[in-house]
Parts: C-alpha cells; sequence; structure tokens
C-alpha cells in the first residue's frame, strides 16, 4: 500500500473543515517490512511441499503426487449452459479454475470495428486477385461479426477475456500416470468436443499454468480469450454430479465422480417413503437391501421382511434383538403362488395349467 496514501488524495486542495482520525500508516516502511515477514511465515505453513518441474515437461511433482494442467487454446466456437460438465465427470482429483475479466464495452466495440474492417478489406481483396483463401482469416472474419452482431442487441451485452484451466492429478506416494494420462485425454476430448475448440495439454509451460490453477485469482498464463455476455455465463462450472439426498446413510458410489452418496428413506422431497429396487438376476438386489435395511436399523428405524427364500437370514444374526419367524410350510404355498412349484392333488397329480381357467366363446373382433 505504499504507493496508496489517502491522506495526500487531497493535495492542492482545500482542506475540509471536518477532521478525519487515521488509525496507522499505510505507507510507512516497517509496516511494509513486517507485511512481507508475516506472508513469508504465511507462506511457510500453506505451503510446504515440495516442487519440480524439472521431471517431466508435461507434469509437476508436487511433494509425492503428480499433477498436469491443460487448458481452453482458442474460441470456442459453440457453447451452452454446462459445457465444461463434461470435464467435471473424470475419476481423477481435479481443480477447474475459469477466469473472467470484464473489458469497458465502448472502447472493445471500436477495436472489433477497426479489426473487422482491415480482414474485411484483405479478404475481399485476395478474392478480387483470384488467390487461394484464407480459411483461417474467414473464420477469423466470422467472429468478428458476430461479436459486433451481440454488442450491437443493446447496453447490457458485454465483452470479457476468459480462461479456462484444468489441473488433474495422480495422488502419491505411487502415482499412476496410465491413469493420469487418460484423464487428461478425457477431459481435454469433453472440452473439445462440446465446445468446438482445442486444448492444449500444456507442454513446457506447467510452471506457469499450475500457478495459474491455485485459489489465489492470479491468471499466470493470461492465455484468455474474448467472449460476449451470454457465451461468459455458459463458462462458469455451476453444475455438479452429485446426487442422492442431503444427509441420510451412506448408500452408494455415483459413477461417474466417485463421491459417496446418501440415502434418506424419508426423504420430505420423495412423494412417498416407497422404494423399489429393480435389477436382472444376480445384479445385487438383495445386498444393497440387506447394506440399507441394515443402516436404517443402525440410524434407529424397524424393519419388517418378508422373506421367503432366506436370503435375510444372516441380517438377522448379525442384528441384536432380531427374530426370524418362520410358518409351516411357507416357502412351498409361496412357490406355489409364484409358480415356481405346482401343489399336488389328493391323488398326487399335479393340475394341469388350463383347469385353472374357464373359457367362454366368443366371436374375435378387431
Amino acid at each position: 500500500m505504499g504507493e496508496v496514501n489517502p491522506t495526500k488524495a487531497d493535495t492542492g486542495r482545500r482542506t475540509p473543515s471536518y477532521a478525519v482520525e487515521l488509525l496507522g500508516e499505510l505507507d510507512a516502511g516497517s509496516d511494509r517490512d513486517a507485511a512481507r515477514q508475516a506472508a513469508i511465515r504465511l507462506k511457510e505453513q500453506i505451503a510446504q511441499s515440495s516442487l519440480d518441474f524439472s521431471a517431466c515437461h508435461q507434469h509437476v511433482v508436487v511433494d509425492r503426487d503428480v499433477e498436469q494442467t491443460i487448458l481452453v487454446h482458442n474460441t470456442a466456437g459453440r457453447t451452452q449452459m454446462g459445457w465444461l460438465h463434461g470435464t467435471m465427470l473424470t475419476r481423477q482429483p481435479f481443480t477447474l479454475s475459469v477466469f473472467v475479466h470484464g473489458l469497458e464495452r465502448r472502447r472493445e466495440r471500436q477495436r472489433l470495428k477497426l479489426a473487422y474492417r482491415r480482414l474485411h478489406t484483405i479478404n475481399r481483396g485476395a478474392e478480387q486477385r483470384g488467390r487461394v483463401p484464407d480459411f483461417d482469416r474467414y473464420v477469423q472474419e466470422r467472429e468478428y461479426q458476430e461479436l459486433l452482431g451481440e454488442l450491437a442487441t443493446g447496453e447490457t451485452s458485454n465483452l470479457f477475456r476468459v480462461s479456462i484451466y484444468q489441473t488433474l492429478r495422480a495422488p502419491g506416494p505411487e502415482p499412476n500416470l496410465a491413469a493420469l494420462s487418460e484423464a487428461v485425454d478425457f477431459c481435454a476430448e469433453q472440452v473439445e468436443s462440446a465446445g468446438d475448440c482445442k486444448v492444449n495439454r500444456g507442454e513446457f509451460r506447467q510452471h506457469e499454468l499450475w500457478a495459474s490453477s491455485l485459489p489465489l485469482g492470479r491468471d499466470i498464463h493470461a492465455k484468455a480469450r474474448k467472449y460476449p455476455t451470454a457465451n461468459t455465463g455458459d463458462m462458469l462450472p455451476l453444475i455438479g454430479t452429485k446426487c442422492g439426498s442431503p444427509t441420510g446413510i451412506p448408500f452408494a458410489f455415483a459413477d461417474p465422480g466417485r463421491t459417496v452418496e446418501l440415502l434418506n428413506p424419508y426423504d420430505e422431497e420423495h412423494a412417498n417413503y416407497t422404494l423399489v429396487l429393480s435389477g436382472r438376476s444376480g445384479s445385487g438386489k438383495t445386498m444393497t437391501a440387506n447394506m440399507g435395511l441394515s443402516r436404517c436399523v443402525a440410524a434407529g428405524a424397524r424393519g419388517f421382511v418378508i422373506d421367503r427364500a432366506g436370503h435375510y437370514e444372516i441380517l438377522t444374526r448379525l442384528i441384536h434383538g432380531a427374530q426370524q419367524i418362520e410358518t409351516r410350510h411357507a416357502h412351498e404355498r409361496a412357490a406355489g403362488l409364484l409358480g415356481d412349484a405346482e401343489p399336488e392333488d389328493g391323488d398326487g397329480a399335479r393340475p394341469r395349467a388350463a383347469d385353472r381357467f374357464q373359457v367362454y366363446p366368443g366371436e374375435a373382433r378387431g
């Protein structure tokens, strides 16, 4: 704060009649030295991990972890709300950093007009001389035209400089570099397919890129592109992958994301308290029901199970005070009702399926 001194802001002007009380000097040399020493002590406390940028031109070794930072290299051809959502579906730990800097609308519009006129003249001149058209110049001309069209819609439209970085990490002490490489390729493909843009893997630039991903609000690499207001709103990564209830019992891991999801059977958001588990044979329905019931009972709930196959017998043995009540021939009667076995008649013969129904003659109508 040495260059900003409010006590000297009114130099050459008449001093106001009221007095201003200053609690301390803002530009004293001792204050600067004390602040510098405090910053050094704070850095020593929160930044104790060692950094190695020389091990590989694509990675940075942070203590025992390995990290790689990628960035959006050029302007996205198209955006929609949540277009960065695909980058958050990776299984590796990551940090997604988006820097947004507002620009002065009038000045930027004037610059765009001059740039568009210059590029338009160059492209039309090349066409008149019969030269091979430059595709990149045509793309840039259309980009300028679209930006000018956005700024011409009203005062609410503006231009912003946007930088997008993502740091992916392979945890130590034995980091899986193959999994890190797959995560980098996955996130890059998600961005390129959703935004029609290029993603740079950050070769030989990890020193600046990694520093830009820190939660310090500093865009060290400063690889920014200009976007209008509508597209800038699409850049904010406000969409997550979390599902389940805010509170409840641990239920399962989300895929993708690998986050622990909670289940509250009595959540007020549910229309009723009915839960249905469906799936093919062997897919884990009984195991899921056992796990959910045991955790609900541990939380204080009461459970009743009508079981015809004995799949919940082990659960009654694990829970203190649980009882298993068996009725005589319950299994055979239930099996007969469900079609797994046919009850026998008095003479030992099994009835035919046709004997259970009566057929009434009639005309078939289309």
